[in-house]
């Protein structure tokens, strides 16, 4: 980081202030000055500088009213102060630290040692500024970090083709109703669906078209779903969906408006246009089940409606 430090000289002698600025001058500095208290506020307004050379008595608003004023105020609450006076009162020394102030040095200066103390106090500001660039940067990788591990997280869940969740993902989930179900005795009903003689479309259209057939069929899933339920990809063209709060009596006008939205759309994809339909198992938890026995059942209750017709929904 670059040593590039601004000062404020507030001085009403003009003498003092000429030699405060060729000594800033002299070190590479840059500067800006007031004449009185109240003009070194107006000028903190716009202009943030890295110390404030202030002489304690000045005309209208003397130099512990702009320091309080510099204290108070939270954009230059930190800047360092250093006190300029001819005044080596003791109770005025003290009055300056109280205030907040960081230094104090008296007229006529010892140029060595004004230069010493006013390195001293940058010193501190470009190690202020270098932490917070520190802990900017630390902030920044962080915020990645974290972004990269919800994104990693949000991937180790999803299917990579539909971006619906996957099988290990709905089956954890599934554990996690189960007990919520077992306490508060709520309702969780399973369904399996099947696209219909989906092998058709990969061998007669091929397989980009395949792909398109499984995202527009999860849109129109989607589309007759509600927010809370889950939706994931079983496996091949095979998807589950999990009610929670819901019976099978109530979960299957859902699967009906599912089924009949497939059944009367029409896939349209480059050249090829073809009609779909899907088959359904669907079935509740009984009381005291373990996951895998409904899965069982729902499996059953597919393979029996591809069996017996196919774009049905049998209930088990």
């Amino acid at each position: 980081m670059e040593k590039i430090f601004k000062i404020m000289i507030v001085e009403d002698s003009r003498l003092y202030q000429k030699y405060l600025t060729d000594l800033m001058i002299k070190n590479n500095y840059e500067y800006i000055c007031a004449f009185n208290g109240l003009e070194a506020i107006g000028l903190l307004r716009e202009q943030k500088p890295d110390l404030i050379l202030l002489d304690v008595h000045l005309p209208g608003c003397s130099g512990y009213d702009v320091c309080e004023h510099v204290r108070k105020t939270p954009e230059t609450y930190h800047i360092p102060i250093i006190f300029i006076t001819s005044n080596n009162n003791q109770d005025d020394i003290v009055k300056g630290f109280q205030l907040g102030g960081n230094d104090y040095v008296t007229k006529p200066f010892n140029e060595t040692i004004l230069e010493s103390r006013i390195t001293n106090q940058l010193d501190h500001v470009y190690n202020r500024k270098l932490l917070n660039s520190y802990i900017e940067e630390l902030e920044s990788i962080n915020t990645k970090l974290k972004d990269e591990k919800e994104h990693s997280e949000y991937l180790a869940s999803r299917d990579h083709l539909t971006g619906l969740y996957n099988r290990r993902f709905i089956q954890s989930t599934l554990k996690e109703l189960l007990l919520d179900h077992q306490l508060d005795q709520t309702s969780i009903s399973l369904a399996l669906f099947d696209i219909d003689d989906f092998k058709l479309v990969n061998d007669q259209y091929g397989h980009p078209c395949g792909d398109y057939t499984l995202n527009e069929v999860v849109a129109l899933i989607q589309s007759k779903i509600r927010d809370y339920d889950y939706l994931s990809r079983w496996g091949g063209e095979e998807f589950l969906l999990v009610l929670p709060h819901t019976t099978k009596e109530s979960a299957l006008p859902i699967m009906e408006r599912i089924l009949n939205a497939v059944d009367a759309h029409t896939f349209t994809y480059e050249k090829y246009s073809f009609k779909l339909t899907l088959t359904c198992g669907l079935s509740d938890f009984k009381p005291n089940e373990k996951y895998i026995s409904i899965l069982n059942r729902i499996d059953e209750a597919l393979y029996e409606g591809k069996h017996t017709g196919k774009n049905r929904i049998i209930i088990k």
